[in-house]
């Protein structure tokens, strides 16, 4: 099976049928479609995704997922009331000491992105990645701006998804997903064509394809499992009332 767990979502983007569509078509069966959040989460929060939104394809898996665009340690204390509205929930930290904070301290957290097509301000750490990894955290890479973007945005992503390639270490990258990023359908690729894309970043041929396979299961599973566990607490909190 494979994945693609970042399709920005957008209520004005008409593309959206489209790009779902053409991954379906390229053997893709789950998708993500990700609202992103920038500064408070609010103190009721809205998935404003709405349910089933391609029925044209019954046999495709659509979740849900939530980007937090991390500036403010405060905003994490809101974490929590993201976990039962969105499958999957994924942090983007903006400095050092934010991604050494989702890699070793936060709960409710299944995913760590990074804006790639940028220049980052710090370096990846192989201790901090580890930290993240050894909590069962994974890192998304998503390709789709290598398409879209100019020259300096290429050279950002091929720079910074190398590095963290070798942050991570294991056997040419453990625990990265590789996900589109796709607000057209023109920037999706065919898995086949993901993995060797990943070559570029120094993946070998099986963690590509693990990237876009296994590697993003493990989000979903996790995600699922973090969910079961936050309901659990809230029955037996609503028990004990």
């Amino acid at each position: 099976m494979y994945y693609d767990l970042n399709i920005p979502w957008s209520a004005d983007n008409v593309e959206l049928p489209r790009i779902a569509a053409f991954l379906h078509e390229l053997g893709y069966n789950t998708i993500a479609l990700s609202h992103t959040i920038e500064g408070k989460i609010p103190s009721t929060p809205i998935n404003p995704i709405p349910p089933n939104p391609f029925p044209q394809l019954p046999s495709l898996q659509v979740l849900t997922r939530c980007t937090l665009i991390l500036s403010d340690p405060a905003q994490t204390q809101k974490l929590p009331l993201l976990t039962p509205l969105y499958d999957i929930v994924c942090i983007r930290p903006v400095s050092e000491k934010l991604l050494l904070m989702a890699c070793s301290q936060l709960e409710h957290v299944d995913l760590i992105s990074l804006d790639f097509g940028t220049r980052l301000p710090f370096m990846l750490k192989h201790k901090i990645l580890g930290t993240a990894l050894a909590r069962g955290l994974k890192f998304e890479i998503s390709y789709a701006p290598i398409a879209m973007g100019d020259v300096a945005t290429r050279r950002n992503i091929l720079s910074n998804a190398a590095a963290l390639v070798r942050g991570t270490r294991g056997k040419c990258g453990n625990g990265i997903v590789i996900s589109s990023g796709a607000t057209k359908a023109v920037g999706v690729r065919a898995p086949v064509d993901v993995v060797n894309l990943a070559g570029f970043w120094g993946m070998s041929g099986e963690k590509g394809r693990e990237a876009v396979g296994v590697e993003s299961r493990s989000v979903v599973v996790h995600a699922e499992m973090r969910r079961r566990s936050w309901r659990g607490v809230v029955d037996l909190v609503d028990a004990g009332e």
